[in-house]
């Protein structure tokens, strides 16, 4: 009987042994900056908040209008709020050595890979927030872009992620210029 008990569990644990978790994919946005977001106002960036959604770190997938999916082996490398700051803070240049005008922050609302008729899109959403250096908001707005990805794999959505944030930025560059107090 004894004898019996240990045949089973060694081969519960050979199994167990057998079996291999999949390889997980990590990916962040392009953090290079294209070139398209120009501004003239030194900003400084702050890490987003991210919605309920996007708390995950598995990239999230809108399968449909009432459906949200989430990719098994592909993940962002870090933080998603920390990540749209960086790239953001990359295109409009928020490392240059002018002291900043205004502190820029926010939500990011949406930001992952929707399902629409057969086309893989990336969709990125982010209610965008500016503040005087003293607090005052001088900015509140919510910036959409919805990017075609070249593919439906993970790699190519956040290709057209990063693709997106830079057209956000360039939105973003434009309307902090109107409202910066720099002299």
């Amino acid at each position: 009987m004894i004898r019996r008990s240990m045949l089973v569990a060694l081969v519960v644990i050979v199994a167990a042994a057998c079996t291999s978790t999949p390889d997980i994919h990590y990916y962040t946005l392009d953090l290079r900056a294209s070139g398209e977001a120009r501004t003239e106002c030194p900003v400084t960036m702050e890490r987003f908040r991210v919605s309920d959604p996007l708390a995950r770190s598995q990239i999230l997938v809108q399968a449909a209008p009432t459906r949200i999916e989430y990719y098994a082996t592909d993940e962002w490398a870090g933080n998603l709020g920390a990540m749209v700051a960086k790239k953001l803070g990359a295109e409009l240049g928020a490392d240059r050595h002018a002291a900043p005008a205004l502190q820029v922050g926010g939500t990011v609302l949406e930001c992952g890979q929707v399902d629409a008729g057969g086309a893989t899109e990336a969709r990125m959403a982010l209610q965008i927030i500016a503040r005087t250096m003293d607090g005052q908001v001088v900015l509140k707005r919510v910036y959409r872009h919805t990017e075609r990805a070249d593919g439906a794999s993970a790699a190519a959505v956040v290709e057209a992620l990063s693709r997106a944030a830079e057209t956000i930025a360039a939105n973003l560059a434009e309307d902090l210029d109107a409202v910066c107090l720099v002299e």
